[in-house]
């Protein structure tokens, strides 16, 4: 691929490093027209027998595997690489192992069993995670998902693409960084795209939730929610011609305008029931999502969001219940430019909340500056804010890598509480939404 580009730039009115940058904006769509995904397909085809009939097993070892039983029935396993599962202050370290089965009897359909097994280095607990997850839909204008299962963590699922392409800020239904439950549960998510400029998903999620250790402020309860999302794109263009590809770039959310998005999710009880022994949780919660992105140049790229929200009614209502923010250890799937590194797992809002994000990407702020560095590396800046009236939270951070595929960063934050900030180091890998959810791919 560096060598196509490097004969082929001297053509175009563009110079080579400009030509990089152009290359390797946010994710775009589809997946197989960008380097970061040709980087995954170059691993994978090397676990293939080569030109001397010699296979390569070190790429299966470390990704993972997929193993056709028969033409539509599929198993694929973890590589070495997913082994770190999860990383959390109460748990310490996850070592997990997740395989799976699919059964795909035509291009619409989809029903996958997965299984997580995981152990708790800290806390010397055993997580296990089964899930049975159906999909019907026709292509990424409409989908429908339907899942059952058994688990501590996510009960409400997005697809890889609206993953990578970070579709939806913040975490959907019930999902928030706590362990604190193990949870049986059922739940369906439906989404369609009405217009290029609008996008629309309505999901329904029961959980029965079991805490782990039985104290005050943990206690069995049930959860009956339904949540919708509504999205308007008013960007004034959101695809342009990329050189060397068959497809055009899909611009990052809210390219040259705004993205505005509206949330409402519906927890279902009864008011009277917060002395019942296993009660609903009861709340209506709205927020507003505004979100922007900026080229100032081929070289300098700049993101903005806006995030409102609070809970209007409310009866009984757990610390599961809360509005919580996503967050990321030393590794995670996440993009920095949505993500909290250093923020306390715990740090929640019950009334409401106000966000602010700022990134800044360039090519030379650091390494850019050494002759070489810019068309292999690109750099960011990154600035957030959470008000709440439990408190407030600032984070400011510095990274370096491959667009948003792998990055490596430093951020530093402070509750305005403690004199001592909070420092920390992550890496951010979102392609191993690929490396290990690859068998779903759309």
């Amino acid at each position: 691929m560096l060598a196509s580009i490097s004969l082929t730039a001297q053509h175009l009115p563009i110079d080579y490093e400009t030509l990089w940058r152009l290359a390797r904006l946010r994710p775009h769509e589809p997946w197989w027209y960008d380097g970061g995904y040709r980087l995954l397909d170059h691993l994978l085809d090397s676990a293939k027998l080569d030109a001397s009939g010699t296979k390569h097993l070190l790429p299966q070892i470390l990704l993972g595997a997929n193993f056709g039983l028969n033409p539509k029935l599929t198993l694929s396993i973890d590589g070495a690489i997913n082994t770190l599962a999860h990383y959390n202050q109460l748990d310490g370290l996850w070592l997990g192992y997740e395989c799976q089965l699919t059964y795909q009897p035509s291009t619409e359909a989809k029903l996958m069993i997965r299984s997580s097994n995981n152990y708790a280095l800290s806390s010397e607990k055993f997580y296990t995670e089964n899930h049975l997850l159906y999909y019907l839909g026709t292509g990424v204008d409409a989908m429908f998902l339907l899942s059952g299962g058994y688990t501590s963590r996510e009960t409400s699922f997005l697809t890889p693409t609206e993953q990578m392409a970070d579709r939806y800020p913040g975490l959907i239904g019930a999902n928030s960084p706590l362990r604190h439950y193990h949870k049986p549960y059922l739940s369906w998510r439906a989404k369609i795209q009405f217009f290029s400029y609008m996008r629309f998903s309505i999901m329904g999620v029961y959980e029965q939730r079991n805490p782990y250790l039985y104290l005050p402020d943990l206690r069995k309860h049930q959860a009956l929610l339904l949540e919708t999302d509504l999205t308007f794109d008013l960007s004034g263009a959101n695809s342009s011609h990329r050189y060397f590809y068959d497809h055009p770039i899909i611009r990052p959310s809210g390219y040259e305008g705004i993205e505005i998005g509206l949330r409402l999710r519906k927890a279902y009880g009864d008011r009277a029931n917060t002395t019942k022994a296993n009660p609903f949780s009861r709340y209506l919660m709205g927020e507003l999502n505004l979100r922007s992105a900026l080229s100032l140049s081929p070289t300098q790229w700049l993101d903005l969001s806006l995030t409102w929200g609070g809970f209007f009614s409310s009866g009984y209502m757990s610390d599961a219940d809360r509005r919580y923010f996503p967050i990321m250890g030393f590794v995670g799937r996440r993009h920095f430019s949505s993500t909290w590194v250093t923020m306390p797992e715990t740090f929640s809002s019950d009334s409401f909340w106000v966000t602010t994000g700022l990134n800044y990407s360039a090519a030379n702020l650091l390494f850019g500056k050494r002759q070489g560095y810019t068309r292999f590396v690109d750099e960011a800046l990154h600035l957030r804010t959470a008000h709440t009236r439990r408190g407030h939270y600032l984070e400011a951070g510095y990274s370096v890598g491959l667009g948003e595929f792998c990055r490596f960063g430093v951020f530093a934050g402070t509750d305005f509480v403690s004199d001592i900030p909070r420092l920390s180091a992550s890496v951010s890998i979102p392609l191993l939404f690929l490396l290990s959810t690859w068998s779903e791919r759309e």
